[in-house]
């Protein structure tokens, strides 16, 4: 039996390739092609999946196209760093494969289209450079 492999298209200005992937400290990221400078934003990258992102995915920025990719695990970690995929449909995703056994979304869902789902809570500085390069790609500016 053969095994079908599955290919995601993902925008070429959000996809880091293999071309253009280079090691990533977190700890002293400078300058994003996309948002300028980074330290322009002082705010916590949580803090910023938490307004600038759940404002963006509630108000219907967002497409419903990018909004079935956000569920995406393989997705949500080539786009923003992140473990997990964006958005579940419930918090408890793969809580009882998780060996701490912890919630891994905010505990207030976020509305789409009347439907609710959980925003993931595992974000870290190093992901803040692909979370504000993917918000400026849907047209948002988080510069404060």
């Amino acid at each position: 039996m053969s095994k079908r492999r599955v290919v995601r298209i993902i925008p070429e200005d959000i996809y880091e390739g293999p071309e253009k992937k280079k090691r990533d400290t977190g700890n002293k990221q400078k300058k994003d092609n996309k948002t300028g400078n980074i330290e322009e934003c002082p705010d916590k990258v949580g803090k910023i999946a938490q307004t600038y992102l759940r404002d963006a995915l509630e108000s219907g920025k967002v497409s419903k196209a990018e909004i079935a990719k956000l569920f995406d695990p393989v997705y949500s970690k080539q786009t923003f760093g992140i473990n997990f995929p964006l958005l579940s449909k419930d918090r408890y995703y793969d809580i009882l494969k998780d060996s701490k056994r912890q919630y891994r979304y905010y505990s207030s869902p976020i509305s789409i289209s009347g439907k609710k789902y959980y925003l993931c809570s595992q974000w870290f500085e190093k992901s803040k450079a692909k979370l504000l390069t993917w918000l400026s790609y849907i047209g948002i500016s988080v510069n404060s």
